[in-house]
């Protein structure tokens, strides 16, 4: 009796290679699509983060901590914001993908000694800060044409 070894034909390989393909097809531009909205997520949560301590950190200090106080002192999330080592009366820089920056959060003083916090958009044609900064306005965090200006302290903190 002549024993035969199982194994796939030629054909049966063919058609798995085939289907793999035509499932790989339909998968990679998905995870690419789902890669670039986590970075989008990220940027964006970057400046609510950085946003929300600076409000919490002027609201728990005194005025004077705050002008010898650095950004650092402020947020543990410094990863993707240049600036992170200035005072806080210096602007800071919100990073998207490759250092671009996407958002620049700058500390004014107003007529009455209230500090401000304005958040503008950096001009960019790379599409994760773009598409952050669409994020942003559709959140309500920045503003279409003047920024966003953030009060702290007093009765109008918002985000």
């Amino acid at each position: 009796m002549i024993k035969f070894k199982k194994a796939f034909t030629m054909v049966e390989l063919i058609f798995v290679i085939v289907i793999i393909g035509i499932l790989a097809t339909f998968a990679v531009p998905r995870l690419v699509v789902t890669r670039d909205d986590a970075k989008i997520s990220k940027t964006v949560s970057n400046l609510k983060i950085l946003l929300h301590d600076a409000s919490s950190y002027y609201l728990s200090q005194s005025g004077d901590v705050w002008k010898t106080s650095k950004w650092s002192d402020v947020t543990d999330s410094i990863d993707s914001i240049q600036g992170a080592t200035a005072t806080l009366n210096s602007p800071v820089k919100i990073y998207g993908e490759y250092g671009v920056t996407c958002f620049t959060v700058t500390p004014n003083t107003d007529s009455n000694g209230t500090t401000i916090l304005t958040i503008t958009t950096n001009n960019t044609t790379d599409i994760i800060c773009s598409k952050a900064q669409e994020v942003a306005k559709k959140d309500g965090i920045i503003d279409t044409l003047s920024g966003k200006l953030l009060q702290l302290g007093g009765q109008s903190i918002s985000f």
